[in-house]
């Protein structure tokens, strides 16, 4: 996301927030039970309470939650999760001008909630729209205000405004106090735009990699490598080649030299990139 493409965004943006529960901490096994949703330009809201499908409703992860119950979702007039998915849909398409994609901001995004509103969608049928993109505010705020013990929703609410979110891990209070932590840094004089890396449904940052950081992943976005998809695919692709041309080498130290030659990336940290992708991303290879 660069600033010319935040002009052109930032009309169909919306800032969101997903509760869930689950028998583990494993999305997989999770269910989201209330999405709060603000649009970023004119501040206008929308929340819906949805009823899991999961019986019985496990108990919240932490203390800090609620315990959702049957009463508690009756009350709340909680719906199923495609017609709260319609639902949010409608509100949404009231501010989408024609044609145009749509960007979507979350706390954390491309480790929580993007990929479980991906987990719920496919468990439904639903399939996300091919022009949404995600943005992950967590990124953002770790670049803009550097050097912060905890960057917590909870705790930079209180770095900027010096008091508590109001209702916290709530799905709209925690999505108001974004928008409110997002405009705070951008009208501070510290930036005017959003800037920086977004991805599409279905594709994975390059970042979930452990230890491949902002200026590693910039230096595969300028290699037009833009997804850990992607990135698996041209390593697997290339040691192919490299083996058709009877020139074997050991898959660790082909990835550790074609990261540090060919891309750029330090050789200290390529090695250890390398171990992350072998370790989770590359299937057989560990």
């Amino acid at each position: 996301m660069t600033e010319n493409m935040w002009i052109a965004y930032m009309q169909s943006t919306f800032v969101f927030d997903l509760e869930y529960i689950g028998t583990s901490s494993d999305l997989k096994t999770c269910h989201i039970w209330e999405i709060g949703i603000q649009h970023y330009a004119s501040g206008s809201t929308f929340s819906v309470t949805i009823r899991p499908d999961i019986t019985p409703l496990p108990p919240p992860f932490s203390e800090e939650f609620i315990t959702l119950t049957d009463e508690e979702l009756t009350k709340r007039e909680a719906v199923n999760f495609l017609t709260g998915w319609h639902k949010m849909l409608q509100w949404m398409n009231g501010f989408i001008p024609n044609n145009s994609n749509v960007l979507l901001i979350a706390h954390n995004a491309f480790k929580a909630d993007k990929i479980m509103l991906e987990i719920d969608c496919k468990r439904h049928g639903v399939i996300i729209p091919y022009n949404w993109y995600f943005f992950d505010s967590l990124i953002f705020t770790r670049r803009m205000i550097p050097k912060q013990q905890s960057y917590t929703l909870g705790d930079l609410h209180r770095t900027l405004f010096n008091e508590n979110i109001n209702n916290a891990h709530s799905a709209l209070p925690d999505a108001i106090a974004l928008r409110n932590i997002l405009l705070g840094i951008t009208q501070s004089g510290m930036d005017t735009s959003l800037t920086g890396p977004i991805y599409p449904a279905y594709l994975t940052s390059l970042q979930a990699v452990k230890w491949l950081g902002p200026s590693c992943e910039a230096l595969l976005f300028e290699k037009n490598i833009r997804s850990l998809e992607q990135f698996v695919t041209e390593i697997l692709s290339l040691y192919a080649l490299n083996n058709h041309q009877m020139q074997t080498m050991p898959i660790r130290q082909f990835i550790i030299n074609i990261m540090a030659l060919r891309w750029g990336v330090k050789e200290g940290n390529a090695t250890s990139i390398t171990d992350s992708l072998i370790s989770k991303w590359l299937p057989g290879t560990a």
